[in-house]
């Protein structure tokens, strides 16, 4: 998550005008992303040890750049609908196909 501190900054910058202001809400931001995905740690070993097979499904927010962290925190069910149709482009025809490749190469890379 930290890769994206500087591009998050500089939007915050453009949007408020203030740096320090811009800096604050970049923090926040890094800070929930953190916190939820503690919070999907921590259910995750629930589910765990509970012994029951219970999915954890993750809707919203997942794209190709964090479905790897998302599944390192213990989701296994990913809902992705504007990462794929929003992804839309003329210069590849096999767009859809092509995003679903880069989310599978990606959880490939997950460790457990």
């Amino acid at each position: 998550m930290a890769g994206y501190h500087q591009d998050m900054y500089r939007y915050a910058a453009w949007l408020s005008r203030d740096p320090a202001i811009a800096q604050d809400v970049v923090q926040e931001a890094l800070l929930r992303a953190w916190k939820s995905l503690d919070k999907l740690r921590e259910a995750r070993k629930i589910i765990d040890a509970s012994g029951r097979d219970i999915r954890l499904e993750i809707d919203g927010g997942v794209k190709v750049d964090n479905i790897r962290e998302i599944k390192e925190a213990g989701a296994d069910t990913f809902v992705a609908g504007s990462a794929v149709f929003g992804a839309a482009s003329d210069s590849d025809p096999n767009t859809y196909d092509s995003v679903i490749k880069a989310f599978r190469a990606e959880l490939a890379k997950a460790g457990s």
